[in-house]
């Protein structure tokens, strides 16, 4: 996650920033995210751990990660947050959420954000599940697919609860099968073995998303 934070005042304002590590995963569950680095104008800063109630989602205490930053008037300060998430689902399908409505305390609204997903395959309709609700999410509308990304971009807005971002997913793992069984039969288009292991993927996939869209 990459920040350009701007000070429109005009003194100094140095204060502990929080990145949330910890949110709802649909399952009234709170894990948390992992690995959590920060860097602040490309340098390290050292981070803690503290506990308070977020007003946009609950009065119960929850996790942040929080560190120290100066705010120059009029400089642009470059706020990098790197981490390990786990996805939330159940076969052939999985969820990665982002929060958004973190941002509705800084001041004035978010002049752009754009949220970028990068697959380690092309991107498709078939992977990225626009229309259906899987039961437990629901995509962001607005997603624009490009190659192997997927992207989707923000304007001026003061994000609550309901602007949080989710993206459904076929699992990579659901999804390598189809991509190693297109592969064997463009080796050989006579393999009835691989038409059929192909065949029976798809199937699996498409009767999970009728049954969640019934």
């Amino acid at each position: 996650a990459d920040f350009t934070m701007r000070n429109l005042g005009s003194a100094v304002e140095s204060m502990g920033v929080r990145f949330p590590i910890s949110s709802n995963n649909g399952f009234d569950q709170y894990p948390e995210i992992k690995d959590v680095q920060v860097f602040v104008n490309n340098k390290t800063v050292s981070t803690r751990r503290i506990s308070e109630a977020d007003p946009g989602w609950s009065s119960d205490p929850v996790p942040w990660s929080e560190f120290n930053v100066n705010f120059p008037p009029a400089t642009d300060v470059n706020i990098r947050v790197t981490y390990t998430v786990e996805g939330t689902g159940e076969y052939p399908y999985v969820s990665f959420p982002y929060i958004f409505h973190t941002g509705a305390g800084w001041q004035g609204t978010i002049g752009s954000a754009d949220l970028i997903v990068r697959l380690p395959y092309e991107a498709n309709t078939y992977n990225v599940i626009f229309d259906d609700e899987i039961g437990w999410s629901s995509t962001t509308p607005g997603g624009v697919i490009n190659g192997k990304e997927v992207r989707w971009h923000f304007e001026n807005f003061e994000p609550d609860q309901s602007n949080d971002f989710q993206l459904s997913l076929v699992m990579p793992a659901a999804w390598k099968k189809v991509l190693d069984e297109q592969a064997n039969i463009q080796k050989n288009p006579n393999d009835s073995e691989a038409w059929g292991r192909l065949g029976k993927v798809y199937k699996e996939i498409q009767f999970y998303r009728r049954g969640f869209r019934a």
